[in-house]
């Protein structure tokens, strides 16, 4: 048996709306573009959530849906601050859905609602081209994410012992966070 977990996942629930929110001031919600590269890895590697190479991120770009790829630029530094992408799903248990993945935002930037803003963005994007299947994957470290995504709307897929226990554990950590008593 490998050490490694398999992610969770989450969906986001047919019919429902995101919440639509605009950046705030100082920031700018935009699509990804050429000349990004070095920005965009440097966002993922300061996220905390991947160290690739220009080559391993042109990788991913045919997998991104059309104009779903979004970033947000901090207007004052021109540092890529949040990053999501609505691509196609590569998942068996999704065929024909749209996966937002690589759901990224700089630590310097927090408490700003920058994660929220890309997600929504990459769930308008998959639903206006018209995909009902949109999830993504999450890992059970990711306590921030997860939150915003509940928060959003996203619901937890649970089909087995193991994610029910998982997302439990997921679950109290964050009521006792929630009502933890400031020092």
């Amino acid at each position: 048996m490998s050490g490694a977990r398999a992610q969770l996942r989450m969906r986001w629930p047919v019919g429902r709306t995101p919440p639509e929110n605009h950046a705030p001031v100082g920031y700018a919600l935009r699509l990804y573009r050429e000349g990004d590269q070095a920005a965009y890895l440097d966002l993922m590697r300061r996220s905390g959530l991947a160290e690739w190479t220009v080559p391993e991120l042109e990788g991913l770009l045919p997998g991104t849906l059309s104009q779903g790829f979004f970033v947000i630029e901090h207007g004052a530094s021109g540092a890529l601050a949040a990053t999501a992408q609505a691509r196609r799903s590569f998942h068996a248990a999704h065929p024909g859905g749209s996966e937002i993945g690589w759901v990224a935002a700089d630590p310097d930037h927090a408490g700003r609602g920058l994660g929220l803003i890309v997600t929504s963005a990459a769930v308008r994007r998959s639903l206006a081209l018209g995909y009902v299947d949109v999830f993504l994957l999450t890992d059970d470290w990711r306590t921030p994410a997860i939150r915003t995504y509940l928060r959003m709307g996203f619901e937890p897929i649970v089909e087995d012992d193991d994610a029910r226990g998982r997302w439990a554990t997921i679950r109290d950590g964050l009521v006792a966070d929630r009502t933890a008593t400031p020092r």
